[in-house]
């Protein structure tokens, strides 16, 4: 089985489209962390589920419904909880993922689980947009992470708005980058 959004074992929340995904594997168990949109047309809303295959050619979704959900409304994650970067935390797991929130910001946080399957969210911000001019004042999003020496390096994606960029034949109301945030 292909895993996609025609394949008829989708749930409702993933038919508009799979996105980014975080592979690890687990005692000869492959997990495959994936964010989905529910529908194609804007405004939709992206979650992440998993799939599990011991042969890196069969998956099977572990459940029908996402492993980590958007936050209420009003929330820093009410819109999305998505791409899913996936690591060892000591005796847990942590899944650092970027939320999109109604007022138009997106920004990363993290959540932890014990058996890759129940996500408990931490509940903050752990990269927030920046001021009004700063690199990543539009959006702080799309973690990835690795851990060096000790020290935890998150790469993210920093957007700012940009008036009257042009590259080729294609305006931009913005512009983006990578930026690093680390814990020491």
């Amino acid at each position: 089985m292909c895993l996609h959004c025609d394949d008829p074992d989708a749930g409702a929340w993933e038919h508009g489209g799979l996105y980014k995904s975080c592979l690890l594997e687990l005692d000869g168990v492959f997990h495959l962390f994936y964010n989905a949109k529910n529908h194609m047309n804007w405004p939709w809303i992206e979650q992440t589920g998993v799939a599990i295959s011991t042969d890196l050619k069969q998956w099977r979704r572990v459940a029908q419904q996402p492993v980590l959900t958007v936050g209420a409304p009003g929330t820093y994650d009410d819109l999305f909880a998505s791409d899913p970067c996936v690591l060892r935390c000591d005796d847990a797991w942590a899944l650092f993922y970027f939320g999109n929130s109604s007022d138009g910001h997106a920004r990363d946080s993290v959540a932890f689980s014990t058996d890759l399957l129940h996500w408990d969210k931490c509940g903050e911000v752990l990269v927030d947009v920046g001021p009004a001019g700063a690199i990543d004042s539009r959006h702080a999003h799309k973690p990835s992470m690795f851990l060096h020496a000790g020290r935890l390096y998150h790469f993210y994606c920093a957007v700012a708005p940009a008036a009257g960029t042009r590259l080729g034949e294609i305006d931009h109301d913005e512009i983006r980058g990578i930026a690093v945030s680390t814990n020491a």
